[in-house]
């Protein structure tokens, strides 16, 4: 009984372990099969063993021969045993080495894991870009067991890359990526040379919305073991970088949306002070160095004339070197650029660009840099705002854009400048019309009068040459009444000149027509041929204005205004030909009244000679003055309404009765 219980026992713990080695097949043998089956054939055959005990014992194999005999058991069962014995060791041989790899190969990782996701953590703790980007290379060397790991970062101001931040990395391949990034290539391109030139090397990409913004190299020597899970930890860090990357970007671009604001508030503010520019230029110098960083300013203020700017500039600290200079444009070939297009330009250094050139104040100043921007108002360029640093490459595409939102803040500013240099020309003009009104008083014969409004048109308008000329009695010459130039020509023509549509075909059209004409030499349709030029102007004028001067209807002369200067430079805009048609005017009003005042005294019983009564002569141009006026008024009234006076015919018609009672009164009275 004994000796079955026994037999019993050792084939059901045999069985039990052949279960269990079927059941732990997958997870102790997956990477181990041929020490799997070893192990269970010498299992099965230890188990085949002990049930021919157990039967053998119980006599049932009496009847079969050899196994009836206790030899044969006894000999089969050693031969069982042996043979189990041999492949269990078999199987147990071949399971300890590569068991003892597998240990080895989990503990690598584990290590591995744990450095890639201390990396990870130092990528999350990282304050910046630059800080994450120079830390990274000696954490993949020292946590992940690299032996080089390099950083090629993209250089956002010029959208290249550059060999940033390397550890344990030889000075040959050093070079050789240096050679490789100073090509300006894209990013496909790029990765194959260095793939080409270090086929070792595992390269991962961080991106900010599928823009790669590095590409990160590591590798040994040799070829690395790809066991080791390399790609997906590295895939890990990759996004964990691109994350951060990300975060970085968004937190930057919160703060410059949020700096933008305020900067806009404080130009906001500067427009509401009711200065001028060069009271608030220094303000303006530091809203823009703020905003960009600049240590230059520079504000063009664009006039009446394309090429005329008027200037204001700051440097450094807002120390004020130009206040309101006007100045034309000679070598700021950017200056039309961006009057014409309305179009940023941005600089990264002057002194290599052979095409371009700024003013030499920018340049005296050691500025490298430049920004330009248009101030835009109205749907045209009314000014150029330049900003300069002395580091070349310093003000990129962030700083143009901001510059760009504050120049549009700031276009009242320059719009509220530019009408009032408007007003303040508007009542210069008014000034001079009074001034001359009692110059007109003053004078008591033509020539003082032709000579005062020649020299008041010169400085008024700021033009080059006047000349105003009266028609001979015959009418048929022009007879210089004053002339006056701001710079001595070598030939200039004082002589009379004989009105011809053929010699002075522009004079002769505007004493026939009555009207003013208006001279550029750029245009070929209204151009001055040398022949008038010489004879009524002066050789080489750019731009000319004639004005016939009208006395009771009839054409008593002309005024001529010559200009020197080009087209672009100065032309005679609307108001300043205004201001000349109205000084016109109260010139032939003045030269009426002389001339009536010579007509009755020549017509008086007793002859008195102009010379010998001055005081005379005056007193009753002063008294005549104003029932003159009056008259003329009343006259032209009536001329340019016609039929149309709703009315107003008898009161026209009463002052003019008036007035015409008054000056025969003055006249019967001296």
């Amino acid at each position: 009984m004994t000796q079955f219980i026994l037999d019993l026992f050792f084939a059901f713990i045999f069985v039990l372990l052949l279960i269990f080695m079927a059941k732990i097949r997958e997870k102790a043998f997956k990477d181990n099969k041929e020490s799997y089956r070893y192990a269970f054939s010498g299992m099965l055959i230890l188990g085949v063993v002990s049930v021919i005990q157990l039967a053998g014992h119980q006599m049932l194999f009496w009847r079969i021969p050899f196994l009836s005999e206790p030899v044969y058991q006894e000999l089969a069962s050693a031969i069982g045993i042996v043979a189990g014995i041999a492949l269990l060791l078999a199987g147990v041989s071949v399971w300890l080495p590569v068991k003892r790899n597998q240990d080895l190969t989990e503990g690598h990782q584990s290590k591995f894991s744990d450095g890639t996701e201390y990396i990870i953590r130092a990528i999350d703790e990282a304050q910046n870009a630059d800080q994450l980007f120079r830390i990274l290379p000696e954490l993949l060397c020292r946590k992940l067991h690299w032996e080089e790991a390099a950083v090629i970062r993209r250089i956002n101001r010029e959208d290249r890359f550059s060999l940033f931040r390397w550890h344990g990395l030889a000075d040959d391949r050093k070079e050789l990526i240096k050679n490789i990034t100073d090509r300006h290539q894209p990013i496909p391109d790029l990765m194959a040379q260095i793939k080409e030139s270090l086929p070792n090397a595992f390269i991962v990409t961080p991106s900010i919305k599928e823009k790669v913004q590095a590409l990160i190299l590591v590798g040994a020597e040799k070829e690395p073991d790809r066991n080791r899970n390399v790609g997906e930890a590295m895939f890990r860090i990759e996004n964990a970088i691109s994350s951060r990357l990300t975060k970085f970007y968004e937190d930057v671009r919160r703060g410059y949306a949020e700096n933008t604001l305020r900067l806009l508030t404080e130009a906001r503010n500067l427009t509401v002070q009711r200065t001028d520019l060069k009271g608030i230029l220094p303000e303006l110098y530091r809203l823009f160095h703020r905003a960009t960083g600049a240590e230059y300013f520079s504000l063009a203020v664009r006039e009446k004339y394309r090429h005329n700017l008027r200037r204001y500039i700051a440097g450094i600290n807002g120390n004020v070197l130009l206040g309101g200079v006007t100045s034309p444009v000679f070598k700021e070939n950017y200056i039309d650029h961006l009057f014409e297009s309305r179009q940023s330009l941005a600089v990264g250094d002057i002194l290599n660009r052979a095409d371009f050139r700024a003013d030499s104040l920018f340049a005296s100043c050691g500025q490298r840099s430049l920004l330009a921007i248009p101030v835009v108002g109205g749907g045209a360029a009314i000014g150029i705002i330049t900003l300069g640093h002395p580091k070349p490459g310093r003000l990129g595409p962030r700083e143009l854009v901001r510059a760009e939102f504050l120049a549009t803040a700031i276009a009242p500013i320059v719009e509220a400048e530019i009408s009032r240099y408007l007003a303040q020309e508007r009542d210069r003009y008014l000034g001079t019309l009074a001034a001359f009104e009692a110059t007109v008083e003053r004078c008591g014969d033509i020539e003082s009068l032709s000579e005062a409004a020649c020299e008041i048109l010169l400085k008024s308008v700021g033009t080059t040459f006047c000349r105003i000329t009266s028609i001979s009695d015959d009418r048929t010459r022009l007879v210089t009444e004053s002339l006056k130039t701001i710079r001595p020509f070598a030939e200039i023509n004082a002589e009379p000149v004989v009105i011809s549509k053929e010699l002075i075909p522009w004079h002769y059209l505007a004493l026939a027509e009555s009207r003013p004409l208006l001279i550029n030499q750029n245009d070929a349709s209204s151009a001055v041929e040398s022949g008038e030029a010489n004879m009524l102007l002066f050789k080489g004028v750019q731009s000319a204005l004639i004005i016939p001067v009208i006395i009771n209807g009839l054409t008593y002369g002309t005024i001529t205004l010559g200009e020197m200067r080009e087209w672009n430079r100065f032309a005679y805009d609307s108001a300043a030909i205004s201001f000349c048609k109205a000084l016109t005017t109260r010139l032939a009003n003045g030269i009426k009244l002389v001339q009536l005042s010579r007509t009755l005294l020549k017509n008086e019983t007793r002859i008195i000679p102009w010379e010998n009564h001055p005081a005379d002569e005056n007193n009753i141009v002063k008294r005549l003055k104003e029932p003159m006026t009056t008259i003329q008024g009343s006259i032209d009234l009536l001329r340019i309404r016609g039929e149309h006076t709703n009315g107003d015919t008898e009161r026209i018609m009463g002052m003019l009765e008036k007035s015409t009672e008054r000056a025969l009164s003055i006249l019967k009275g001296n």
